[in-house]
């Protein structure tokens, strides 16, 4: 709920070294080229040295990120992102440490090595590393993910003379390599393929050649792949990795046996480690001195980053680059220390010299915090750019949002960072728009600045990037849109202030008493952010309007602090209505206006630069010191309040007081001493608070006239009050309110993002009164509210919110079109529209989570193509165009309820009768998938497939329902599919988490639902069912056809059919392999069945066992094995066929099926097959499908029994695919048996199967 969130610690460093002193644990966050001897100098900013460098890049984690993105939730996706690349690099750098190598630098998906020697040992060091790279390929060359994707690695090498440069301040300091040998390397990497190794033409003329198998590249004549190296022997790696260890570690303790880095036995040294700590993050050192583990630094959490890159001049040298980095990096670290900013990483790698920047790490959350990043980013910009004949141009990309905020690398050799797709979208938008600063929209919301600094830049196709939306150049703060600004939102009238009585009794007490005497007071509350301030505050102005005062009221930002006078020109300017005014010549025409009579003339030139007007500049003010224009200036101000007050009663109100500027506070504090006005103002506590106000504005709240009111936590009754009004319900329980008090701590906004939080995550069950309860006074008076407003609307309003209130909390309008009378599209989108504006529905986004079951949107947000007459959209769509083929959604909940009661009885059940028959007609697989039935046959087991008003005509497309033979192929083919995908090692799994559950209890549901959920909802990844093509609309199918049929055949009170559409949506969900939403539809089914017993009226035969059938599928998916087999025998019984329990009845029934399988084959022989009468073609097929499940569920059994009943299952499937008379059904029985003898080791018994099962029929 916008908390950070803890995240698990990957296995690459949970077994911490026994060896790991305190020094150690400060160490592993830095190179051991930081801890050699001649380096440990401060004053040495760069050192000289050769070496060799290795750079690994992991090819396809751009692909990874985008597909954690897609596949789950962006928080979580980051958390899996950082995780599985950190087990993948650990086990690299496992090997890179153990052939000595030095970890340099950690870059996102990338790491460089260094092996560090003298001139003379270059040749045979570069053996060393080749030896290490082939043997990291041939080990780690490619590594499986959870999401089916491939990692590959791409190696570079290169060697030769190098520099490290130490940059920084006292405070902090921060290295990086720069050289010749730096760009070979990344070079030589750029141009490898995945499971490459590359060397770089400097290295190839130093390594001895006779050991090296190489070939030149297509298209370069120096750099060559590496196809194969000559083994070195155990001494001569060795004595190498000595002469390298000696070159690294001067001042590191020997080497020690099972050590893997010495650098982390260091004996504690209180020099070095205060020279170590100044290159450690903040976060990190704050956590090392409270002694917290290092996998208490992961944290998911939202973050503001920025890219900077400088481009340097093409004829620099090398001391001009140092000079320029190291003043960068001081200037940017002035800049952003006050924002709680910091420097996280400085590279030279692809990007050039690039600096990734971090807002809002651990323990340093500030207000504001998208401003700070862009205003910082601009100053950055400027002072970079400030530096004569150094930096070329300045590029700088800013985004907004949940990262992996944590370490990387190895348990004895890791970095902090952050990583995640936001992380990686602004590298790409500084690469993508240079020299300028770019963001993105989610800081562009964020910021809440005008949209006057921003200016949308053209779309761009980026690496790894789907979809970045839309990105903004920001401009910086300028005064030009002052006077445009500062407008507070408007009071809502869906959203009544609740339990500030006595702060409401306070204003209208101290605004008579100012009437009354027209002395000043200022009523100033301060308020925590969510506390309802700036709501109070445009209540009060409400008041102040309704008793026919006039009310000047602004709303500041930070940005206003920064400018001199910005308060009083703001107050100014909405006093004297230059606000409406869009022309220079339109505000001086006010301006003189107003002035007339009061200022002289020759003053009216001071106001040019407050509102950006053209008088021309008198005598008397150009010969004005600036003091003097200040306090002419002021004298202005005072004399056009004066007046104001004097026409009229008037409340200035302003809102985030703690934002006004010192000048604008002096200038307050001289006019309240001669002008009376009645002042209101909203303090926000904290760093941006009264504790920041300057000496002008502490004494005037200091003043006797001035009352200081502390906004109070709401009461616990109108807490609920609020949650009753939030969720448009009657009551809560009694543990929401419980919850609702003790994580919102009676704040407004805390409880409205709880109750949000709860909704979007389907944790809130609704639930209507019942009919015999006599309703309360409460919903009574709801409901007349609710009613009040429906009868305030147009007819046309009206008619379309009933009937809207039939489909559901959510709906589509085409099904809207539908139920609405003689009416055309173009008057129906006219009143939505009316509607949407008047907050009554709204349109919901992709990714929002439907408010009723009736219509469930997540996935998708557009109704089904069949549905839709609206033509597919194109890319100069307009957004109201695409939307309008989406789903609406209820604002108020309440609203829905108040329409939907308004329905006669007799009018409601038909009005459902029409909605199910526009929806029957969709209830099918979609064309890709070959229409037809989920469960197969299921319209011909209960008799039709549309029990309400069969002559209903319809807009859309007719049924695509397919014959009964091409149904049969279908079903047969997913069968194929569905075994395919199976695999004994998953099920093997969940057979071991079952171990004493045999049986149904009365937790079960819950624990069905946890482990629902942990199965993959991926099509076509998960057990158990085939995954859908990419173009497949079943999804859609379930969420906007089956879900709302069976939701208005309850409605209507047909359970019949209500049960038969969740059976349907059930067998879907498994279709696109979905298992706990199968499970839902399942339990809901679960229900029905409940009540229909009571109601003494059982379920047809075939309903019960597809019940049980999809039960026992969804308990094999989840793990429960057990379970899974008692079940599928339930539905065998009901089928018509029994499976046996024991092992005796196992043996006589496998004599029975063996004599009824060679009867089916000497009549396949000797006459021509007769086809099986469709009405039989439902249960036998059902009986197929339990079948199949119990050959998988015993064929995991490692016993004798285990495998004579898969084989019985197996040769039952087989009869009863022959029953049905199908080839596909009795190809796919066959090839199932095939595979049962198969792994039972029965190859003369497989070999007739297969006979027999290719025979044509």
């Amino acid at each position: 709920m916008g908390s950070p969130g803890r995240v698990a610690t990957p296995r690459a460093w949970e077994p911490r070294s026994k060896h790991c002193s305190e020094l150690g644990e400060v160490a592993a966050y830095v190179p051991d080229l930081l801890l050699s001897e001649d380096l440990k100098q401060e004053s040495r900013c760069v050192e000289n040295f050769h070496g060799v460098l290795l750079f690994a890049d992991v090819s396809g984690f751009t692909a990874l990120t985008e597909k954690f993105s897609q596949s789950i939730n962006l928080d979580q996706g980051a958390d899996e992102v950082a995780q599985t690349l950190n087990q993948y690099m650990g086990d690299i750098l496992e090997e890179l440490l153990a052939f000595g190598g030095d970890v340099l630098k950690f870059a996102g998906d990338a790491v460089l090595v260094l092996w560090r020697v003298r001139q003379t040992q270059l040749r045979d060091t570069v053996g060393l590393v080749l030896q290490c790279s082939q043997q990291i390929q041939a080990k780690h060359g490619t590594r499986d993910t959870d999401v089916g994707l491939k990692l590959r690695l791409k190696i570079g090498v290169s060697a030769g003379h190098m520099s490290l440069l130490t940059v920084g301040d006292k405070q902090e300091q921060r290295f990086l390599i720069v050289g010749q040998a730096v760009g070979d390397v990344w070079q030589a990497q750029n141009l490898a393929s995945a499971g490459d190794v590359i060397l770089s033409a400097g290295c190839w003329e130093l390594c001895n050649q006779s050991r090296v198998k190489a070939k030149c590249l297509k298209g370069q004549k120096a750099a060559v792949k590496v196809t194969g190296v000559e083994r070195m022997s155990l001494s001569e790696r060795e004595d190498i990795s000595s002469k390298v260890a000696r070159a690294r570690l001067s001042s590191c303790s020997p080497q020690q046996p099972g050590v893997l880095r010495p650098a982390v036995t260091l004996a504690p040294r209180r020099a070095l480690g205060k020279l170590l700590r100044k290159y450690l993050p903040a976060t990190v050192l704050r956590k090392l001195d409270d002694g917290q583990p290092l996998e208490y630094l992961s944290e998911l959490r939202p973050v503001t980053c920025l890219f900077v890159k400088l481009q340097f001049a093409a004829r620099v040298n090398l001391t001009h680059i140092f000079k320029a980095i190291q003043d960068s990096s001081v200037l940017m670290s002035e800049i952003l220390r006050p924002h709680k900013g910091e420097i996280n990483k400085i590279s030279m790698f692809d990007k050039g010299c690039t600096f990734l920047c971090v807002f809002g790490l651990p323990g340093q959350k500030v207000p504001c915090e998208s401003v700070h990043a862009l205003e910082s980013a601009v100053k950055i910009s400027r002072a970079c750019l400030s530096r004569p004949r150094k930096i070329e141009a300045v590029s700088v990309g800013v985004t907004s949002g949940t990262v992996f905020c944590g370490v990387v690398g190895h348990r004895v050799r890791h970095e902090y960072t952050v990583m995640g797709q936001k992380v990686n979208l602004a590298a790409r938008l500084m690469e993508h728009y240079p020299g300028v600063v770019s963001c993105d929209a989610a800081t562009y919301a964020a910021s809440r600045l005008p949209r006057s600094y921003f200016r949308e830049l053209p779309e761009a196709k980026m690496k790894g990037v789907v979809d970045p939306g839309t990105v903004y150049q920001y401009l910086g703060i300028s005064e030009k849109p002052v006077l445009g600004t500062g407008v507070p939102k408007a009071r809502s009238e869906y959203s009544p202030l609740l339990g500030r009585e006595k702060e409401l009794a306070l204003f209208e007490s101290h605004l008579n008493a100012y009437v009354a005497r027209k002395e000043s007071h200022i009523l100033a509350f301060e308020g925590a952010i969510g506390s309802g301030k700036s709501h109070l505050l445009s209540e009060l102005a409400c008041l102040g309007q309704a008793a026919g005062h006039r009310v000047v009221a602004v709303e500041l930002t930070e940005l206003n602090q920064r400018q001199v006078f910005s308060a009083v020109h703001m107050v100014l300017a909405m006093a004297m209505g230059l606000q409406a005014c869009k022309s220079c010549s339109a505000r001086q025409l006010v301006l003189q206006e107003k002035l007339r009579g009061l200022v002289e003339e020759s003053s009216y030139c001071l106001l040019n630069v407050p509102f950006l007007v053209k008088f021309p500049l008198s005598e008397q003010v150009s010969k004005m010191s600036g003091a003097q224009r200040t306090v002419e200036l002021e004298s202005v101000f005072k004399k056009v309040l004066q007046k104001t007050v004097e026409e009229d009663v008037v409340l200035f109100i302003i809102d985030n007081a703690q934002y006004i500027d010192p000048t604008s506070w002096a200038a307050m504090s001289h006019v309240l001493r001669d002008v009376p006005i009645f002042l209101v103002v909203g303090f926000a506590p904290g760093r941006c608070g009264r504790e920041r106000l300057c000496k002008a504005a502490a004494d005037i709240v200091k003043l006797q006239q001035t009352t200081y009111v502390q906004l109070e936590e709401l009461q616990p009754a109108a807490v609920v009050q609020k949650a009753c009004h939030d969720l448009g319900v009657v009551s809560v329980p009694r543990d929401l309110e419980t919850f609702l008090m003790q994580r919102s701590y009676g704040i407004p906004y805390y409880c409205e993002e709880l109750l949000s939080y709860l909704r979007r995550h389907d944790l809130l069950l609704f639930q209507q009164q019942r009919k015999q309860e006599k309703a309360e006074a409460k919903w009574e008076n709801l409901f007349r509210i609710a009613l009040a407003e429906l009868d305030s609307m147009k007819p046309s309003e009206r008619m379309v919110l009933k009937c809207a209130a039939i489909i559901g909390r959510t709906f589509t309008p085409e099904l809207l079109f539908h139920l609405l009378p003689r009416w055309t599209r173009t008057k129906m989108y006219k009143t939505l529209d009316v509607l949407v504006k008047g907050n009554c529905l709204k349109w919901l986004s992709a990714d929002e989570v439907a408010e009723d079951s009736s219509v469930a949107t997540k996935g998708s947000s557009s109704s089904l193509q069949e549905a839709s007459d609206a033509p597919k959209g194109s890319a100069g769509e307009s957004e109201t165009a695409r939307l309008r083929r989406g789903v609406l959604a209820f604002c108020a909940p309440l609203l829905r309820e108040a329409a939907y009661e308004l329905w006669p009885k007799a009018q409601r059940v038909a009005m459902h009768g029409k909605c199910a028959a526009f929806l029957e007609r969709r209830a099918h697989k979609c064309r890709c998938c070959g229409g037809g039935d989920f469960v197969p046959f299921h319209r011909l087991a209960v008799g039709g497939s549309s029990s309400s008003q069969e002559g209903e005509s319809c807009d859309g497309t007719a049924s695509e329902r397919c014959s009964p033979r091409r149904e049969a192929s279908l079903a047969a083919e997913e069968e194929l599919e569905r075994a395919a995908l199976r695999t004994a090692p998953d099920a093997a799994k969940g057979a071991e988490e079952e171990e004493s559950c045999t049986e149904e209890t009365s937790g079960e549901a819950e624990r069905f639902a946890v482990q629902a959920e942990q199965v993959p909802a991926v099509p076509g990844q998960s057990r158990g069912t085939p995954g859908a093509a990419r173009s497949c609309e079943c999804k859609a199918v379930v969420e906007l056809v089956l879900v709302p049929l069976a939701h208005h055949h309850t409605a209507m009170g047909n359970d019949a059919r209500a049960l038969y559409y969740l059976l349907e949506s059930a067998a879907a969900c498994l279709h696109v392999s979905d298992n706990y939403l199968a499970f839902t539809s399942l339990r809901k089914a679960e229900a029905l069945r409940s009540s229909a017993v009571k109601k003494a009226s059982v379920p047809a035969c075939f309903e019960e066992a597809t019940f049980l059938s999809l039960q026992g599928e969804v308990c094999y998916n989840v793990g429960r094995v057990e379970l899974a087999k008692t079940t599928l025998r339930k539905a065998l019984s009901l089928l018509g066929r029994k499976f046996p329990g024991t092992s005796a009845g196992a043996f006589f029934q496998l004599l029975l099926e063996q004599s009824a399988h060679a009867s089916h084959q000497k009549s396949r022989g000797s006459c021509p097959p007769a086809e099986a009468g469709t009405e039989r073609l439902p249960w036998l097929f059902q009986q197929s499908r339990c079948l199949s499940l119990l050959r998988q569920l015993f064929s995991l059994e490692n016993t004798s029994s285990g495998r004579r009943l898969s084989l019985l299952a197996a040769l039952m499937r087989v009869n009863a695919a022959e029953e049905s008379e199908d080839a596909s059904h009795i190809l796919a029985s066959y090839l199932e048996y095939v595979q049962c003898c198969q792994e039972l080791g029965r190859q003369e018994e497989r070999l007739e199967s297969g006979r027999a099962g290719g025979r044509p029929a």
